[in-house]
């Protein structure tokens, strides 16, 4: 026989039985029963901040229209944002996950991994910072995430197996390419590969460039020029990164400010391996990709097998 109970979900998103009581259920049942005019975003934070011990997923949450019998995207007359309240306890879920498997013992670059293919967000905010993982939908950066995840289990991984790990690239433990997409799981794995190549090889890439030109300019004598980042840029792509970076823009339909983020560098440096490989021949592709990959390995960037 189980137990169980409603309890309801107080507009500071406690709720109104204490821990002691709702740690000895076998089943809670957590609705909304009042403050239903919170704009969507507020009411949605509501359901999201429920403690995840207590809710499991959207699933157990009763009173969504005003009944107990059917699940919908409303708190009486409020919308709520279900999708993202679920998507988000499940991250919280994964983090829970990832703590208990490196407690019970599981090495922690595979149990990392693990939840990395377990991982429901394309970004998320938390404590005020924005962070991307799915960079224009395609190009998945693991290794952002992998250091979301890790600030969540201090204490559980060694220091310096840490920042091998998020500043060299480099697990503790050689893991097999076909170990490291099985974890990953196809689809992530394959974004991880439009990361690599359109993101870490490409910026590789220009710079292999950018030391051919000046390698080019000091055997006619000449000085390192400031402008050696835009003959790279022309040489590779057609125009100057100050043209290109403003086409981009456009095309996302963003402001052409004079600043520009980690992240935005990054999606602006896929959108121009993109347009790379759109505009060259396959052959000149292969060489200048090849060429990237080469310097990568000169300096001891990671090289995957596929």
């Amino acid at each position: 026989m189980l137990t169980g109970s409603e309890v309801d979900i107080r507009a500071d998103s406690s709720l109104d039985y204490p821990e002691a009581i709702l740690r000895e259920l076998d089943l809670v049942v957590a609705s909304v029963p009042s403050g239903m005019g919170q704009e969507r975003e507020k009411m949605s934070r509501r359901i999201i901040s429920t403690d995840t011990h207590v809710v499991e997923s959207l699933d157990t949450k009763g009173n969504m229209d005003g009944t107990h019998r059917k699940r919908r995207s409303r708190v009486g007359h409020q919308e709520v944002d279900l999708k993202a309240s679920t998507e988000t306890l499940a991250a919280r879920q994964v983090v829970d996950w990832l703590k208990a498997a490196i407690s019970d013992g599981k090495e922690w670059p595979r149990a990392l991994l693990e939840a990395v293919g377990r991982w429901p967000l394309p970004e998320e905010e938390m404590d005020g910072e924005q962070y991307h993982y799915l960079l224009l939908g395609e190009a998945f950066d693991w290794l952002t995430l992998a250091g979301r995840l890790l600030g969540g289990i201090d204490g559980l991984v060694p220091q310096e197996e840490k920042e091998a790990l998020l500043f060299q690239s480099r697990l503790p433990k050689d893991i097999p390419e076909s170990e490291f997409r099985s974890l990953l799981g196809p689809e992530k794995y394959r974004a991880h590969l439009n990361y690599f190549y359109g993101v870490v090889a490409e910026e590789s890439l220009l710079l292999a460039v950018e030391e051919e030109i000046a390698k080019e300019r000091a055997g006619r004598g000449l000085r390192d020029s400031e402008r050696t980042v835009e003959q790279a840029h022309q040489r590779l792509y057609g125009d100057t990164r100050e043209a290109l970076l403003r086409v981009f823009r456009q095309e996302m339909g963003r402001p052409d400010t004079a600043s520009i983020s980690l992240t935005e560098l990054k999606e602006f440096t896929y959108w121009l391996f993109k347009r790379r490989v759109n505009s060259a021949d396959s052959s000149r592709v292969a060489s200048d990709t090849k060429k990237g990959l080469e310097r990568l390995f000169r300096f001891g960037g990671p090289i995957p097998t596929s």
